[in-house]
């Protein structure tokens, strides 16, 4: 059966989830209204597509070569279709207020998993995927209770036109049994390192695999070693501002918090000093150590 579930406490994001059996994908719209906001760079554990509605921006990734890594910048505009794949370090920059909506799916396998490039960029896609996008979100929020066979269908056609537009043959999904609790921990984990830079709360991450919080508590002590969502959380935020603040040294410590989640700038700096040893400051004026051959 299909499930849908809607999230409009932010009046700038909704959030729509299509179960369908071996696989589940998430739509999401979400409106950047702040031209100075900026998601710092992370990797996901799915594939993302992300269209972009309205505005512009620079969207970002690191290309490996095997020999060397490079961070490509790529400038987008209303049209424009990017796709990444699981483990690509990325990030998006809003130059104007933009309109972005996006979907990932996850337990894909066969061709389009071999054939799908790890990043594609194409500025003539909306005739191709937007009717698609539009239909599904429409279907979505209808109260009919034959809701769920046309979203299945308008599925079926949105991952065909990707297929085409990326070159794929066909698309495969295999069927999933029940996860044991070592690996639903592991990708919560993957969860929290994947939103860290969201209002995310255990509640959340509960919903997120569909199960209460108490056992989300169980399962996150599952893991070798037991996690717990606070001290997780608190890491990959953390994490992700030494990273800000390696890649722009006069970041202001204000800003590093706000982009990385906290919405408290004393907390951030208390955090983040019991975490590395340093405070926020002492991190950023600190010199950059040069790589020794």
């Amino acid at each position: 059966m299909n499930k849908f579930l809607f999230d409009f406490r932010n009046p700038l994001r909704m959030n729509v989830r299509v179960s369908l059996p071996g696989i589940r994908i998430d739509f999401h719209e979400m409106q950047f209204g702040d031209i100075d906001f900026i998601i710092p760079d992370h990797t996901h554990s799915y594939f993302e597509t992300s269209y972009i509605a309205d505005g512009s921006g620079l969207f970002s990734y690191i290309q490996d070569s095997g020999f060397e890594k490079k961070r490509v910048t790529i400038q987008y505009g209303p049209g424009t279709l990017i796709q990444t794949g699981p483990g690509l370090v990325h990030n998006i920059k809003p130059v104007t207020k933009s309109r972005v909506i996006y979907w990932t799916w996850e337990a894909v396998s066969g061709p389009l998993c071999r054939a799908i490039k790890p990043i594609e960029c194409s500025s003539d896609a909306k005739q191709a995927v937007y009717p698609f996008i539009q239909a599904i979100i429409n279907e979505c929020i209808r109260p009919w209770k034959d809701s769920a066979r046309a979203v299945r269908s308008l599925i079926t056609h949105l991952l065909r036109a990707e297929c085409g537009l990326f070159h794929c043959a066909e698309v495969r999904v295999p069927l999933v049994g029940r996860i044991p609790h070592s690996g639903l921990a592991h990708k919560a984990l993957t969860f929290i390192r994947d939103n860290f830079f969201q209002d995310l709360s255990l509640a959340d991450l509960a919903r997120q695999f569909r199960v209460g919080t108490r056992q989300m508590i169980r399962i996150l002590k599952s893991h070798e070693p037991p996690l717990r969502f606070c001290e997780e959380l608190r890491r990959a935020r953390v994490q992700a501002a030494c990273q800000l603040f390696i890649r722009n040294r006069s970041l202001k410590v204000k800003e590093a918090a706000r982009q990385c989640g906290f919405g408290d700038e004393y907390y951030f700096s208390r955090t983040f000093k019991r975490m590395t040893g340093v405070s926020p400051e002492q991190f950023r004026r600190a010199p950059v150590k040069k790589e020794t051959s």
